[in-house]
């Protein structure tokens, strides 16, 4: 970053710790963006149990593949965890056609708003899984979805 004195930037204040990979044990940034429900989704209102956070994209193959299996996993788990879908196309219409039976928090983020969050929690390919904590804090950064496809 290279602030020139007198073009304007003089007010920018850049902050590392928005752009470096959250580790484990960190809490997560709250999320800011209406759910598809129209009340927004919140890691707060989840708080008291693990969640699931899910990167996803309406269009991709792999994405609608995972659908299912987390929540059969969920279900199989007795609810144990959440889950909160984070679809990345912003094709609505067809994001609520495909939601329609999962019983999660959605979220629809075709303006990129969570792009600090993708990028602290490193997601470079979709879908992509981040557990958090009970307590808010990262479980593991990016989980591979390999054991879980294969179910």
């Amino acid at each position: 970053l290279v602030l020139v004195p007198g073009d304007g930037t003089e007010g920018i204040e850049l902050r590392l710790s928005t752009l470096e990979p959250l580790r484990q044990g960190e809490l997560v940034p709250e999320l800011e963006v209406a759910g598809l429900a129209g009340k927004p989704p919140t890691l707060a209102s989840q708080r008291g149990k693990p969640l699931a956070l899910l990167f996803w994209d309406a269009h991709c193959d792999e994405s609608l593949a995972l659908l299912p299996k987390l929540e059969a996993l969920r279900r199989e788990s007795g609810e144990a965890f959440g889950v909160l879908a984070i679809e990345l196309s912003g094709d609505v219409a067809l994001v609520r056609r495909l939601t329609a039976n999962l019983p999660w928090q959605h979220a629809v983020d075709a303006e990129r708003a969570f792009g600090s969050l993708q990028r602290r929690l490193q997601v470079d390919a979709l879908p992509h899984l981040a557990l958090v904590a009970s307590d808010g804090t990262l479980s593991k950064p990016a989980t591979d979805l390999a054991g879980l496809m294969a179910r």
